[in-house]
């Protein structure tokens, strides 16, 4: 009933000082948040990256939970791109260690590909229901009797259970941990207010992290909100607003625009009412003010690019990691610059962040990140910002912190892709292979369109196979490497993180790929409309 768990006990058993890690890349959002966007019960498909470090680290044990099941050749596909030799872990869980330019050659050996698979357990579920993938499992006691067992067995033989692994930690989560009988290795669920938008905005300023005019506290009620708006209108003068539910949201679905004038109490209370704007459009007014009197709600000022200036929405990402009765470690493992849309989603990134306000992003960012660290935070954390400005003098430009997220984020997967598939680290928030070479990539999981239905995944595996623009290239560590698979041939929806030496090789790269994923479409649709006779 569960070969692949059988398998992987047969591994255990044979061998000594393994690491065995679960992972339940389950996103955790409010329903109201996962019911917008497409596909989004399917994007736990986006935590495979963790499979990429069965081979950069060789003594690691996956147990990967999926619902629904991935098709089998991309499983193929993901365990047979070529990756560095293997080396010793450092004291991050998940990245390997640092190697150095001396041994850029011998890094580009192989582990034997079936070695990889032997310490890998795919546990599926045959589920398309829209339930979180934690709901999945934690509705499966058989399964997760079976999952509990082959963690005792490794315990018996000596190896080493680091826990349970996910996107974003929860009460849920926490209780499927608990279930296992592992530790949770996400933040635990009591740290999880420091993510709340406002309780970002006070650690910003408890820590001197310059952030943009507003309050400090959720607000629920309308009488509430009409206060906080007079203080702040009286302090900082009229001009438009944002309002952002408290928690629960990942994107722009929790986002709404205030134009206020003078700071009357009848006025604000009218454009409450009738001037509210939600920066989504599936979203409207009503909905926004029921999120609001749910969670509660912080006013923040909205940034508007003086002339001659630009906004954009750079980004770091850190791993808050701890060995055993050991303080918690905040290392910035990433930089980038967010393609943000006019509904304030995240459509994708380039990394590294632009060099102008690099430099102040990692200073800012890593003060956040230790103060995260004191209160005990650890896993994944993205921490949004705000820059002003124009061309590369640092001068010209102001960077603000947003908000906090105690999860991973739109740009963690193709990191740590990165990371796994080339062996380069982050160095002053640029990323720096072994041989000394910077790594750029853009990502992004905006590539929707019906005809990339008629694409199936194996088919796009062997149309990257056969590009040697397109695939990846373990020597130079550039190349196409796709993912939310399950998405492709349900909703037309793929991502992907495209590795490059610059930027604009990553986005010359990026559009190569969709017009790769355009002919196929069309391949597809000419084959279907060909008479029997003329298909091949």
């Amino acid at each position: 009933m569960f070969p692949t768990l059988d398998r992987l006990d047969e591994t255990l058993a044979g061998r000594t000082s393994l690491r065995l890690r679960l992972v339940c890349p389950s996103q955790e959002f409010s329903p109201a948040e996962m019911a917008h966007g497409v596909g989004r019960w399917y994007s736990g498909v986006r935590g495979l990256w963790e499979i990429y470090g069965l081979v950069a680290q060789p003594d690691l044990v996956v147990v990967m939970l999926q619902a629904p099941a991935l098709p089998p050749e991309v499983l193929d596909h993901l365990l047979g791109l070529p990756r560095p030799a293997p080396a010793t872990p450092d004291d991050a869980r998940r990245l390997p260690a640092p190697a150095t330019p001396d041994d850029a050659a011998s890094r580009l050996a192989m582990v034997e590909p079936g070695d990889a698979r032997r310490r890998l357990a795919m546990v599926e579920l045959d589920d398309e229901s829209a339930r979180h993938l934690s709901e999945k499992f934690l509705a499966r006691p058989a399964v997760l009797a079976r999952l509990r067992q082959t963690v005792r067995r490794a315990r018996e033989h000596g190896h080493r259970v680091e826990g349970l692994a996910g996107f974003a930690s929860s009460r849920r989560m926490a209780r499927l941990a608990d279930t296992l009988g592992v530790p949770l290795l996400e933040t635990p669920p009591e740290t999880l207010r420091w993510g709340g938008k406002a309780a970002g905005r006070r650690l910003f300023r408890d820590v001197g992290v310059p952030h943009l005019p507003g309050g400090y506290r959720p607000v629920r009620r309308v009488d509430g909100l009409v206060e906080e708006l007079r203080r702040l209108t009286a302090r900082h003068g009229p001009g438009p607003w944002l309002l952002k539910v408290d928690a629960g949201f990942g994107s722009g679905h929790g986002n709404a625009m205030l134009t206020v004038g003078r700071p009357d109490p009848a006025r604000l209370r009218a454009a409450l009412s009738d001037g509210l704007r939600p920066a989504s459009a599936a979203v409207s007014a009503e909905e926004f003010r029921r999120h609001v009197e749910v969670v509660g709600a912080v006013v923040e000022r909205l940034a508007v690019a003086p002339a001659g200036a630009t906004l954009r929405f750079p980004s770091a990402s850190l791993e808050m990691t701890t060995g055993d009765d050991q303080p918690v470690v905040a290392r910035i493992i990433g930089t980038h610059d967010q393609v943000i849309d006019a509904d304030h989603s995240f459509v994708g990134a380039t990394q590294p962040a632009a060099g102008a306000y690099r430099e102040a992003l990692v200073r800012y960012a890593d003060t956040i990140g230790r103060e995260l660290a004191r209160h005990g935070v650890r896993g994944h954390v993205g921490i949004d910002f705000l820059a002003i400005g124009a061309g590369p003098d640092p001068a010209d430009w102001q960077l603000y912190a947003l908000e906090i997220n105690l999860r991973q984020t739109g740009t963690t997967a193709a990191n740590r892709t990165a990371l796994l598939l080339t062996g380069a680290r982050c160095r002053a928030g640029r990323l720096v292979t072994p041989a000394g070479d910077d790594l750029c990539y853009a990502t992004t999981d905006g590539l929707i369109r019906k005809a990339y239905q008629q694409i199936t995944p194996a088919r796009l595996v062997a149309a990257l196979r056969a590009d040697p623009r397109l695939r990846f290239d373990p020597e130079s560590g550039h190349g196409v490497v796709p993912h939310l698979w399950t998405t492709l041939t349900r909703f037309g929806k793929v991502g992907a993180t495209v590795l490059g030496g610059s930027v604009a090789d990553c986005r010359a790269r990026l559009a190569e790929f969709e017009r790769l994923l355009d002919r196929l479409s069309r391949e597809r649709v000419r084959a279907r409309r060909a008479p029997d006779g003329n298909r091949s």
